[in-house]
């Protein structure tokens, strides 16, 4: 029995270390048509290719821990697509950051039509996974990872391109917030009942950020997009923190 756990294990992340292979390459090609169309460089790269490297390195040595059965599946292949689409951003994040860009309405329309993809897999990979019996812990949490990045990238990039005030840093920064209260106070780290509110709100939340991005949404109109989903956002947290409290009492 041990035998065949170890060797599935084995094979799991055989499959796991082979989606990184591949999405890696993937990575580099779409990083290198971004570099040859854009002012971006260095730290394009240099972000997307590290965000990348450490995500890969941290998805593959977690595989199997959790659930050992599971199995890789067509639907974590979609998470990790996401995963590398994610990882553009980090390095648009990145050169944003560091140096003042001018890009073209047509850059910034296909970072949105990028966004919109990573979008549209996240309602595919958890759809999949029940429908082709894979889903699992693993699957789970992976898919969560990338989507809480995710949000913390765009959070980040429309501050940067002035698309909304630091307070939209929130929307990405909350939910990692949340789980360092967890340390400190062991009531936050209860685990709490799947709920539709929270997945509604989450997808509202990538939905307006991914928006943003579209040159035709500016202030004051992306200032109240952004600031309304930060109040679902807020609103979703604290319904958890007061059903744990109530639990507890």
């Amino acid at each position: 029995m041990t035998s065949t756990t170890d060797s599935h294990m084995l094979s799991l992340k055989a499959a796991a270390m082979l989606a990184a292979l591949i999405g890696g390459a993937a990575l580099l090609l779409v990083d290198g048509l971004i570099v040859v169309e854009t002012p971006f460089g260095v730290p394009f790269l240099g972000g997307s290719i590290a965000a990348y490297v450490v995500a890969a390195i941290l998805t593959v040595s977690r595989i199997g821990a959790e659930d050992p059965n599971a199995r890789f599946g067509l639907a974590n292949a979609l998470t990790w697509t996401r995963l590398v689409l994610v990882c553009v951003f980090a390095g648009v994040v990145a050169a944003t950051a560091t140096v003042r860009l001018s890009l073209s309405a047509n850059a910034w329309w296909f970072f949105f039509g990028l966004a919109t993809a990573a979008l549209i897999l996240d309602g595919c990979d958890g759809f999949v996974a029940r429908r082709h019996g894979t889903a699992s812990s693993f699957g789970g949490r992976f898919d969560m990872e990338v989507d809480a990045f995710f949000i913390l990238l765009l959070s980040i990039l429309i501050f940067t391109i002035d698309k909304a005030g630091p307070w939209v840093l929130l929307s990405g920064a909350l939910r990692y917030l949340y789980v360092i209260a967890g340390w400190v106070f062991p009531l936050l780290a209860e685990p709490i009942p799947a709920h539709w509110r929270r997945k509604f709100i989450a997808a509202v939340q990538g939905a307006a950020l991914t928006a943003l991005l579209a040159p035709i949404v500016e202030p004051p109109l992306s200032v109240w997009t952004a600031a309304i989903a930060l109040a679902l956002l807020v609103y979703s947290f604290g319904t958890d923190v007061i059903w744990l409290m109530r639990k507890t009492s």
